[in-house]
């Protein structure tokens, strides 16, 4: 459950649950828009830099060794996002099947600790 230690351990979430839609503008200007179905929800998740690389070292092995082919079921348990719950933005319980499509590099800095060059991204696995 590598991805599920990213969710627990993030220092900023964004969950995108935005339909995709296709757009063609006319040369009169007119707009025409249509769905492309459902996408489901993506997940943005930054971990905070300065972890110690002895605490984090077999998270990360496990987190690469998962790559962006495995699915893993995800679920928001930390106290943390008990604001989302309540506001309705999550539902109590509610998991997720996603799929790793951006993973960042991390590195080794001041002897000791891990900084990552950007955020992980997971969308929604809807097969």
């Amino acid at each position: 459950m590598s991805f599920q230690w990213i969710i627990d351990h993030a220092e900023t979430i964004a969950i995108d649950s935005k339909a995709m839609v296709g757009q063609t503008i006319a040369r009169d200007g007119t707009v025409r828009a249509t769905s492309r179905g459902t996408t489901g929800k993506t997940f943005t998740v930054k971990l905070p830099n300065g972890m110690p690389w002895n605490e984090v070292a077999t998270q990360i092995q496990s987190i690469e060794s998962a790559n962006r082919f495995s699915v893993e079921t995800i679920a928001f348990t930390n106290a943390g996002y008990t604001n989302w719950l309540h506001n309705g933005m999550l539902s109590s319980g509610q998991t997720w099947n996603v799929i790793c499509v951006t993973m960042p590099t991390w590195t080794i800095f001041q002897r000791n600790q891990v900084s990552w060059s950007g955020a992980f991204v997971f969308h929604e696995n809807l097969v």
